[in-house]
């Protein structure tokens, strides 16, 4: 399904499949992990992520995730990237909005939002139809928590593939996110890092 090189750790995809465990040492230190290849043909199925969040809440998870440019409310395109994961009670998703529409491969910044900023974070309020700037959160059903990104994070979109109507793009995240209940206190950091393969659309359509 892939190949390692033991040198650099840089693992190349041979064909779809997975999840494939592996146990990773450093020193006395032990940790595992999975390697899922993800081969997308069209836009109409979701994606693959996997994510991490550390600090006064840990969690290891995946789920779906989708991409999309879509219009915001100068009627220009600005960029979204939509996760979830579903389990029993519980749901989290992460999003990440970027001020502009992707195009190509490369890294793009993520820096804050504030709670003045995120309002009440629907789909059609001012963090999403006027984004500020390029922003994130991770939220969580159960028990109910909203993280808001602070600077200075990055999404890296490593490939870009034409698939049937729009594209197949596939990257990694990092970002620091605050917790709104603990919005001044340092306990309150969260770090995220996670990676995608996501189907990418354009929506013209009224911000939403």
């Amino acid at each position: 399904m892939y190949t390692i090189d033991s040198a650099s750790g840089r693992l190349t995809s041979l064909a779809a499949g997975g999840p494939v465990a592996y146990i990773v040492h450093a020193d006395t230190i032990a940790d595992t992990g999975a390697v899922y290849v993800v081969s997308l043909t069209d836009t109409t199925g979701g994606g693959k992520f996997f994510f991490s969040v550390l600090g006064t809440v840990i969690t290891h998870v995946g789920g779906s995730v989708r991409a999309a440019n879509y219009r915001r409310s100068n009627d220009k395109l600005a960029f979204r990237l939509s996760g979830t994961h579903p389990s029993g009670v519980s749901l989290q998703t992460i999003q990440i909005t970027l001020p502009d529409s992707v195009i190509a491969t490369g890294s793009y910044p993520i820096d804050y939002l504030s709670p003045s900023e995120a309002g009440n974070l629907l789909p059609s309020s001012p963090a999403f139809c006027a984004p500020p700037r390029p922003w994130a959160l991770w939220t969580s059903q159960s028990p109910s928590i909203i993280a808001l990104s602070r600077p200075v994070g990055t999404i890296g979109l490593t490939q870009m593939v034409p698939i049937s109507n729009g594209m197949a793009i596939s990257g990694w995240f990092t970002y620091t996110a605050q917790r709104t209940d603990l919005y001044t206190d340092p306990l309150g950091v969260l770090a995220i890092r996670g990676s995608f393969v996501a189907p990418l659309v354009t929506d013209r359509t009224t911000c939403k």
